[in-house]
């Protein structure tokens, strides 16, 4: 190939090696901006009034992995759901254990909190009910997972918790050794029923305001063999064994009892999307201020996992913690019409607190109706049914300008941010229009086309799906991007080939540079799907995380990009092969 015509596809060649580079490093910015992502809005709000006290002591039971389907084969805790209120509640996105423990005991999910992932480092950055209940005068206990207490950092006043016998020994409060892997079925049954003396020994000599139980067994055991087997299923009845044995320590008549999850798990096993029955998950209240238990055949109510964290705060007469986006569960506690509307208007006024510190730190319009001062007047007017009607009203209305709030700094961002994506959406096209000769480039758009298309079937062929869930567990991430970009990597080396073969006839010189070409290509239609999800919620978060399903299409994007930039350098010399190989075939005899 004569030097004038192998420098421009030395020259794509080595854009596209560089794309590659570009990519890895986008990716490795964007994850490391989403991990350590900071919520915008008041972090360390003053705390709200206090209220009546409902209930003597709450314990919060949280039983990791357990699906809603599940939890309806569980004897006793079925025993419960007729004695007590019963909801199916909402797990927020993504559906991942520390995510969820800090909504479950703030009411504020990831992008309030800032806890997005299960490797954030510290203890959380907003408030909870336990240090609500601190702060009221109430001794606090966690018992579970170490990460429980790394979470709660100075709102645990006794904490027992798990440790990893095979990286660690036990220090501190660290009393309870784990298992050696999540195979390990007999470990893993034995931290959970540790964990229930633990908890009831700390239940008889603490007597603590609000305990926080957490079993791991379903959770690891659905990892090890998937949420349909019977492996799973018996974790779950151990723990429904264990769940009988606590309550046999408690007295409902004074204390109240909550079970629920953070998150189900998938038939084969993980989590971290969407999928219905990782997202339900049950919320069974029971005991001291609990109202009476639902009609028989009414379907539960549907909750969201943020509801639990206020909805306990009104058991214990503490104030709501000040980040919390979620509402107490008013129809499932006993309260007087005059003390429902005042919890009612309390949690009104401090949700307008929120709303106003959010406007200002977004750079929004605040809300302009005062509907809470509406509530308010109503409570102090002693219209107690007014009140709560009109404080649920003001609830609602805010949620719905937070939403507005959201999305006017998502259009504003978007407007700012349309240059650079339409930029990426240009160079390709400019390029495409200038390269010479225009008609290899043409040529080669098809493969391009074929690439993509192919790159999809290997993807959904290989059984996977667009949800966290696909990675089956946090241990697998790492696996499942390497593998998608050995994928990516060997159907640009193969593309590369076929395009040697196909035009054989050219010479192994023309073959090289569609090749290079039908690269360009394929790498163009990535840079699109990126410069599309650059548009709409950028690399860097301070205000808005994404779409956790165009998020996971965006970090496939760029691992294949990063595949068939530098698969590139090596496809050029196959393609040239291919095309030499072709040659011989094609000979005569």
């Amino acid at each position: 190939m004569p030097l004038r015509r192998a420098l421009p596809t030395a020259l794509l060649v080595a854009a596209l090696a560089l794309l590659g580079v570009g990519g890895l490093l986008l990716g490795s910015a964007t994850l490391r901006h989403f991990v350590d992502y900071k919520p915008p809005g008041v972090v360390g709000a003053t705390s709200g009034r206090d209220g009546p006290r409902l209930s003597g002591q709450v314990v919060l039971v949280v039983v990791d992995g357990l699906r809603y389907d599940a939890s309806l084969g569980m004897p006793f805790l079925n025993e419960l759901r007729h004695q007590g209120a019963e909801f199916i509640a909402e797990a927020g996105q993504p559906s991942l254990s520390h995510p969820a423990w800090v909504a479950l005991g703030t009411g504020a999910g990831p992008e309030a909190s800032g806890v997005t992932m299960n490797w954030y480092a510290g203890p959380i950055r907003v408030d909870s009910v336990l240090a609500e209940a601190r702060r009221a005068g109430l001794k606090t206990a966690v018992v579970g997972a170490a990460a429980w207490g790394q979470l709660y950092a100075g709102s645990v006043d006794v904490g027992r918790y798990s440790y990893n016998p095979a990286r660690e020994g036990p220090s501190g409060d660290q009393v309870i050794p784990g298992p050696t892997d999540s195979g390990d079925r007999a470990g893993i049954a034995r931290v959970d029923e540790e964990c229930a003396r633990q908890a009831l020994a700390i239940l008889k000599t603490q007597s603590p305001g609000l305990i926080v139980l957490h079993f791991l067994g379903p959770d690891e055991v659905g990892h090890a063999h998937g949420a349909a087997s019977p492996d799973y299923r018996e974790s779950v009845a151990h723990v429904d064994d264990l769940l009988r044995q606590v309550v046999a320590g408690l007295d409902l008549a004074s204390s109240t009892l909550v079970v629920t999850s953070d998150h189900g798990q998938v038939d084969r096993g993980g989590h971290g999307g969407w999928e219905p029955e990782v997202v339900r998950t049950p919320l069974v209240l029971v005991g001291r201020g609990i109202a009476r238990p639902r009609l028989p055949g009414r379907a539960p109510a549907r909750a969201d996992q943020r509801d639990v964290a206020p909805t306990i705060a009104v058991l214990l007469g503490t104030a709501l913690p000040s980040r919390s986006e979620g509402r107490p569960l008013f129809q499932a506690l006993a309260l007087a019409p005059e003390a429902r509307a005042s919890r009612g208007v309390d949690v009104a006024v401090e949700r307008r607190a929120l709303a106003l510190a959010y406007a200002r730190q977004l750079g929004v319009e605040p809300p302009v109706r005062d509907t809470v001062g509406v509530a308010a007047n109503a409570l102090e007017a002693r219209r107690y049914a007014q009140a709560a009607g009109d404080a649920d009203d003001a609830l609602t209305e805010l949620a719905q300008w937070f939403g507005a709030a959201r999305e006017e700094r998502l259009a504003r961002d978007r407007q700012a941010r349309a240059p650079v994506a339409t930029l990426a959406l240009l160079a390709p096209v400019a390029y495409a229009v200038l390269a010479r000769p225009r008609r290899e480039t043409l040529l080669a758009l098809p493969f391009g086309v074929v690439y993509s298309l192919a790159s999809w079937l290997v993807y959904f062929g290989r059984g996977y799906f667009l949800s966290p869930a696909a990675f089956s567990s946090e241990a697998s991430v790492r696996s499942f991007f390497v593998g998608r970009a050995i994928d990516a990597g060997v159907l640009a080396l193969a593309l590369a080939a076929v395009v040697g073969l196909a035009y054989h006839r050219a010479g192994p010189g023309a073959s090289a540079r569609l090749g290079a070409r039908s690269l360009f290509w394929a790498a163009t239609f990535l840079v699109w799907q990126v410069g599309l999800f650059y548009l709409l919620y950028g690399v860097t978060y301070d205000a808005y995380l994404p779409d956790l399903q165009l998020a996971l299409v965006y970090y496939l994007d760029l691992v294949q990009l990063v595949a068939v930039g530098l698969a590139a350098i090596p496809a050029v010399g196959l393609a040239a092969l291919a095309a030499l190989a072709g040659r011989a075939l094609a000979r005569p005899g």
